[in-house]
């Protein structure tokens, strides 16, 4: 009589799917050798076939794991919640978030693999990329409601002019990890220069440069 398969131990799932996201991150998808993989992550050819089966789905597993963790760091404006008080340093506060969640290389590696170039289809980050568009297009809406961004733009072209940016700065820092210092930064004083009504663009400029810069004696 054949034994009832066991469940996959989480924490051993959990150390598969780290290292997973790390060697698809650096090596890209199709360079990725399994055999090293398990090697490190000391998981079971065997194992591995019966509860993935593919490489395929590894990395869909490994990157749904992956958001799953980032999203209990990072917190998500409510869009509905924003005012005109609000909308700017919500956005502030979400890059934060993200810039401190990097310090884990297993969640920047959900970034590097967003950008692959040899990416094959993947469920749970073609999910996450129409929630993130849904989003950022709610967000310019109710940013172009409040008078925030600038309505001469056209409300598609201001959220893809959004993604863009964010999409750039993502590279330019997955690219270079001395760079992530300054993200933050960067994001929070391009996007209202490009993108907010022409009232908003001193104000919010002011209130997001560094502090350690001293203040110019006008006298």
């Amino acid at each position: 009589m054949a034994r009832t398969a066991q469940p996959l131990d989480p924490e051993r799932r959990s150390r598969l799917l780290r290292q997973a996201r790390l060697a698809f991150a650096a090596n890209g998808f199709s360079a990725t050798h399994l055999t090293s993989l398990l090697e490190q992550a000391t998981f079971p050819r065997s194992s591995f076939y019966y509860f993935f089966g593919t490489k395929e789905r590894l990395l869909d597993e490994a990157v749904a794991d992956g958001l799953h963790e980032l999203g209990a760091l990072v917190r998500i404006p409510r869009v509905a919640d924003l005012d005109a008080d609000s909308f700017w340093p919500s956005l502030t506060e979400l890059t934060a978030d993200l810039s401190a969640a990097a310090e884990r290389p297993d969640l920047v590696a959900v970034g590097a693999i967003y950008h692959l170039d040899d990416l094959p289809p993947c469920r749970s980050l073609d999910t996450f990329k129409e929630a993130l568009i849904d989003w950022n297009m709610s967000l310019v809406s109710r940013g172009l409601e409040l008078g925030l961004l600038d309505p001469l733009i056209p409300a598609q072209m201001h959220a893809e002019l959004a993604y863009a940016v964010v999409n750039c700065i993502d590279r330019w820092v997955i690219q270079d990890a001395t760079h992530r210092d300054r993200a933050q930064e960067i994001v929070c004083t391009i996007l209202p220069r490009m993108l907010g009504a022409p009232h908003t663009h001193t104000s919010h400029t002011q209130r997001t440069q560094p502090v350690s810069g001293k203040k110019q004696d006008n006298s």
